[in-house]
C-alpha cells in the first residue's frame, strides 16, 4: 500500500511541474525584417518529358512507342499577362 501511494504522489508532482512549466512567460524572438526580391518584369518555365508506352487493360495505347511531352510559359508583369504552349 505505501509503494502504491509513493507511485500516486511521484506522478503528481511529475504533473505539477508540467503545469508550472507551460505557464512561465515566454520572451518572443525579434525576428529580422523581411528582404523581398524584386518583382521580375518577365518570369519563364520550361518543362520536358519522356513517357514511355502507355498500355491499358493489356492494349498499347501509343502503338508501342513512346512520347515527348514539353511545355513552356512565359509570366509578364508580376502575372498581369501569361502566354504558355503545351505539346
Amino acid at each position: 500500500m505505501r509503494s502504491m501511494a509513493a507511485a500516486v504522489a511521484g506522478a503528481f508532482l511529475l504533473g505539477a511541474g508540467a503545469a508550472q512549466a507551460a505557464d512561465l512567460p515566454v520572451v518572443p524572438k525579434v525576428m529580422p525584417a523581411e528582404v523581398k526580391a524584386p518583382d521580375p518584369l518577365i518570369g519563364f518555365a520550361f518543362y520536358s518529358a519522356y513517357a514511355t508506352d502507355y498500355n491499358f487493360r493489356g492494349v498499347s495505347q501509343s502503338n508501342l512507342q513512346g512520347s515527348y511531352q514539353t511545355f513552356f510559359e512565359a509570366q509578364f508583369f508580376n502575372n498581369f499577362a501569361y502566354a504558355g504552349f503545351y505539346t
